[in-house]
């Protein structure tokens, strides 16, 4: 039998709709894994990473709000700066649990330094906040945060060092 040209373009044409439709699946399918890939990069390591910088974010707002509620004498402005301690430990604690709940060996080491640190830190902060609102001379308040200033430097330095 011979093959007419009809016949032949018929079979080119296709052969050609065949790889398009296979390149097509092939594509879908490795977009279907790429998709997962990347979801599963955004619901794991993107998210612990955005969960940190709120971490870090929030300890730098609550020594901000300590060292406002040192620097000011109007019993208002303490009053408020104390308001914005409490909420502000708060989110630390909660963010910190989040951390934890899916951490590696290694991040639970530095969260446990972490909350050896913060076992140090409440109580000369709560210190803080008493006589601030005592509004005691101010000097007091400062002695306070001095005392706890060498063992934030200590750990901060240890952190670099194995960083």
């Amino acid at each position: 039998m011979r093959a007419t040209i009809k016949f032949k373009l018929a079979t080119a044409f296709g052969c050609t709709v065949l790889m398009s439709l296979a390149m097509a699946i092939l594509a879908i399918s490795n977009l279907s894994s790429l998709n997962s890939a990347i979801t599963r990069m955004v619901n794991g390591p993107v998210a612990e990473l955005n969960t940190v910088a709120e971490f870090n974010t929030a300890l730098a707002m609550l020594e901000r709000s300590e060292k406002n509620i040192i620097l000011t004498t109007d019993p208002v402005a303490i009053k408020k700066y104390d308001g914005e301690i409490i909420d502000r430990r708060e989110k630390v604690l909660t963010l910190r649990k989040q951390l934890g709940e899916h951490a590696s060996s290694q991040i639970q080491t530095v969260l446990q330094s972490f909350d050896d640190q913060w076992q140090v830190w409440m109580p000369l902060q709560d210190q803080i906040r008493q006589l601030s609102a005592i509004n005691t001379t101010a000097a007091t308040p400062r002695r306070a945060m001095c005392r706890w200033a060498p063992a934030r430097m200590r750990s901060t330095i240890s952190t670099r060092r194995q960083a």
